[in-house]
Order: structure tokens, then sequence, then C-alpha cells
């Protein structure tokens, strides 16, 4: 049996790809602006979101 410290920790995670995946998903421009990446093509949101 896994310790609950240990499934909350892989929760969590889980969790934070989870809303990094949406965030993605709705906005890939706002998610790609921190690493001072232009996506201004419709390609370039789509290479965002697939990733």
């Amino acid at each position: 049996m896994i310790p609950p410290v240990q499934t909350a920790i892989i929760v969590i995670t889980a969790m934070f790809f989870l809303g990094m995946g949406v965030y993605a998903l709705a906005a890939p421009a706002a998610l790609a602006r921190p690493f001072r990446i232009v996506a201004d093509t419709p390609e370039s949101r789509s290479e965002i979101r697939a990733v």
C-alpha cells in the first residue's frame, strides 16, 4: 500500500500537469509568453498545444 504522503504528492503533481495542459489548450500564446516566444500564427499556437 502506498503511504498517504506519497499519494498526495502524486495527486498534486498530476493536478499541476492537468492544469498546465488545460491552460495550454485555452491560451497557448499566454503559456509561451514568459519564455519570450511569440505565438502569432495559427501554426505556432498549434505547436504549443501539441507539446
